[in-house]
């Protein structure tokens, strides 16, 4: 629910993170146009995750209820954007993937973690109608984040005790994030 930061200690290592990414990049109609596609992989050592039903509020013994273990990202990004006329805009979309494995969570298997999201899509545009009116239109969607979520309960003494039975970390993706904003400038003349 919240990021705590620590430094490191004997017990808790740096975080590392090796990265590779490879792209391309052009201007078209004399730089009326841009483009770009990259891919790129990351390969992360050391990464902590709490253990299950860690107690992480004012919790003075914390790096007891951490574990660390390694992670992988993995992507492909690219980018369109037109810079002159009347409507201009770009449209900027990654598929990427965001992957942990850490002894003692989801039974020592891969799993999402927090950030991972497949789909991230942006698209702006502006249209300019004439010196006085110009329309803009941003739009932003993502595929909804992971979150770990119980998968029955179980009743002890008349206490419901929720329990994820598979130990699955991540085992829920929250709803896509989606939003349209748009605008319209009237600019007034002042001097006649």
């Amino acid at each position: 629910p919240i990021d705590i930061w620590l430094p490191t200690t004997n017990n808790v290592k740096p975080q590392l993170v090796d990265q590779v990414a490879v792209g391309y990049f052009r201007n078209f109609k004399n730089n009326k146009y841009e483009a770009s596609a990259e891919v790129f992989a990351k390969d992360f050592q050391n990464q902590l995750d709490y253990i299950d039903n860690a107690d992480i509020f004012f919790n003075e013994e914390l790096e007891g209820d951490l574990l660390s273990g390694d992670g992988r990202a993995f992507g492909l990004e690219l980018y369109v954007k037109k810079n002159t006329g009347k409507i201009t805009g770009w449209v900027s979309y990654t598929l990427s993937r965001s992957e942990r494995k850490v002894e003692g969570i989801s039974l020592g298997n891969w799993y999402a973690n927090r950030f991972d999201r497949l789909h991230n899509l942006s698209v702006v545009g502006s249209y300019e109608l004439n010196k006085k009116w110009a329309f803009s239109a941003n739009f932003i969607y993502s595929s909804g984040t992971p979150a770990t979520f119980p998968t029955n309960r179980y009743e002890i003494q008349g206490i419901v005790v929720a329990h994820n039975v598979n130990q699955e970390r991540n085992n829920y993706r929250i709803p896509a994030y989606h939003r349209l904003d748009v605008s319209a400038t009237l600019t007034l003349s002042l001097i006649h």
